[in-house]
């Protein structure tokens, strides 16, 4: 008795994991299209770095007000080297935010006229519905009203302006000292106390007594603003090796006036070699896309294409775009991580196929 109810219990559970599966149809098997989030890469050219003897730049424009060290003497990490005169970056930004605030009370008074303005109107348009006012009086109202909205519109691109201004002066402020970002010695002052700089302009010459590594990229001022000390970065130097995580420590946030890019660096353990080239790879953000596994795609006279299950079987031609590695449940571009044996390799595709379609897949 004991062993045909083990027997019923083991036909019963083969029944429900032939339920769970994919419908099969002889060797091939269905799949639902769904919609997922992939990751958005910044990808960036550049190359390893060493940072034993090197130059501080300016990364502002102004005038040095004391360089703290003379030439041989050593500084600690964090101690500030040199520090900038602030009164003509400070009274800019406190004549940006002046002039910001004045436009915002401007702007709330011009509010209060646009609300009476609207008020009007919809009295003259009651008004002459009634015959109580004329076309002329209608029109006058809408004209006031319109010349309204249009002031408050520029008065609000003008207050964005500024506030863009104000964003980009405050980012400057923390230039106004330069600090040691470790131990060190001064080998060289290049300017003297009283000098005007140039962002970029060099500053001193330093040899840190611990020389470090760095991934050295320059990026796209596009992203400028997305990027931020602490990002997570994937650094490849080689197509036989897995991308290196680093995270982003150093920004100049200063755009070449003829690259218009900007200079990132990702501080490297002591094994990579100066000189060495690389891609850096940096999460920016995250986009919808529709994948689908490399085996369901089928080349029929040069077309890619997949199988879409309806009330027959059809081939539908797709257009690919790139292909995406799974490995631990996280997504990859296949430049970044690679295809190995036995890797799950996904497809993207651009179009053809919509969410919640059925696709036939090899077993």
């Amino acid at each position: 008795m004991g062993v045909k109810k083990g027997k019923d219990l083991v036909i019963c559970l083969a029944f429900l994991i032939l339920l769970w599966l994919p419908h099969a149809k002889g060797d091939q098997m269905t799949l639902i299209v769904e919609k997922r989030s992939v990751p958005v890469y910044l990808v960036a050219p550049g190359r390893v770095e060493a940072e034993g003897e090197v130059e501080i730049l300016s990364r502002m424009p102004g005038k040095i007000t004391r360089i703290f060290l003379e030439e041989g003497q050593s500084f600690t990490k964090g101690q500030t080297l040199v520090a900038f005169d602030p009164s003509e970056i400070k009274a800019k930004f406190n004549a940006i935010k002046a002039e910001k605030a004045s436009f915002q009370q401007e702007l709330s008074s011009l509010r209060a006229e646009i609300e009476y303005a609207k008020v009007s109107k919809e009295r003259i348009e009651a008004l002459l519905k009634e015959g109580a006012a004329t076309r002329d009086e209608m029109d006058r109202a809408m004209s006031r009203l319109n010349g309204l909205l249009s002031k408050e519109e520029a008065l609000k691109e003008r207050i964005r302006a500024l506030q863009y201004n104000e964003e980009e002066i405050s980012s400057l402020l923390p230039y106004l000292e330069i600090k040691a970002e470790r131990e060190g010695v001064l080998l060289k002052k290049y300017l003297r106390e009283g000098s005007f700089v140039n962002p970029g302009s060099p500053v001193l010459k330093i040899l840190y007594k611990e020389p470090g590594f760095s991934f050295v990229a320059d990026v796209g001022e596009a992203y400028l603003k997305e990027m931020h000390r602490g990002m997570k970065a994937y650094l490849i130097t080689s197509e036989y090796m897995p991308p290196k995580e680093l995270r982003v420590d150093s920004l100049i946030e200063r755009v070449d006036e003829n690259t218009r890019t900007f200079r990132v660096k990702a501080k490297l353990p002591p094994t990579y070699i100066p000189g060495t080239f690389g891609r850096i790879f940096i999460p920016v953000g995250l986009r919808d896309a529709i994948l689908v596994p490399r085996s369901a795609i089928i080349n029929k006279g040069g077309l890619d294409g997949v199988i879409v299950k309806r009330e027959r079987e059809e081939f539908r031609v797709v257009r690919t775009g790139k292909s995406w590695v799974r490995k631990e449940g996280t997504l990859w571009p296949s430049e970044v991580m690679g295809q190995m044996v036995g890797d799950e390799i996904l497809m993207e595709i651009i179009s053809g196929l919509k969410a919640g379609e059925r696709i036939l897949l090899p077993k």
